[in-house]
């Protein structure tokens, strides 16, 4: 005789048709993008894990403050971030796509910051950053 147990937290997932897989990767991947925004010189990162054990990619988005500080965030990415990754899930990625992006302007030009508008404002009274940096 043999009783299974099931959690909440797994009847949730097979619910939503998540599997425990997916979601572990996904939380890992968010984990990892937190990791990479405690660095100063990282304003936004994103991190995706996609496939099977066997052929796992990582995609990495992640945008720097500047050109000069961009080797050493590259360079802490690759080798802690990623690799912690890879230990993490006991499986080496047979893919890594990893891009970033400067977010200062190129000399001459004024740095445009989209910021998102607030929930009670109405369309009408939003102003997107471009329209206010004219303005000005």
């Amino acid at each position: 005789m043999s009783i299974a147990v099931e959690t909440r937290q797994s009847v949730n997932a097979q619910r939503s048709g998540e599997g425990l897989w997916d979601r572990r990767t996904r939380l890992l991947a968010r984990s990892a993008a937190h990791a990479a925004l405690v660095l100063p010189a990282v304003t936004a990162a994103e991190f995706a894990i996609h496939g099977d054990p066997g052929s796992l990619v990582v995609t990495v988005d992640c945008r720097v403050r500047s050109q000069e500080e961009l080797p050493l965030v590259a360079r802490h990415v690759e080798e802690t971030i990623l690799a912690d990754l890879e230990n993490l899930l006991a499986i080496p990625f047979a893919e890594r796509i990893v891009n970033f992006t400067v977010a200062t302007a190129p000399a001459g030009q004024p740095e445009m910051t989209v910021v998102p508008p607030l929930a009670s404002e109405e369309p009408a009274a939003r102003n997107t950053a471009a329209e206010l940096q004219t303005a000005s």
